[in-house]
């Protein structure tokens, strides 16, 4: 029987990680930055008009699908 060479396969797996780790590393992946991208305050404003309509809109767009649910419910029962 022949003897394993563990020094054989950390050195292939040392390889793997060294081959995957170092393009992943100098592309900016692994930098664990927390901070947001910088946002134009006039940019901002907007969306957060643009968010606060679209907000009003899906509520009162549920409201009437809720009121057309109980609507129809009414109406199918005897």
């Amino acid at each position: 029987m022949p003897a394993v060479d563990c020094t054989r396969r950390w050195g292939c797996r040392f390889l793997l990680v060294l081959a995957l780790g170092v393009p992943c590393l100098s592309a900016g992946c692994g930098d664990g930055g927390t901070q947001p991208a910088p946002v134009e305050p006039v940019q901002q404003k907007k969306v957060q008009e643009y968010l606060g309509n679209y907000r009003q809109q899906m509520v009162e767009a549920n409201k009437a699908k809720a009121k057309a649910k109980v609507s129809d419910a009414q109406k199918k029962s005897p």
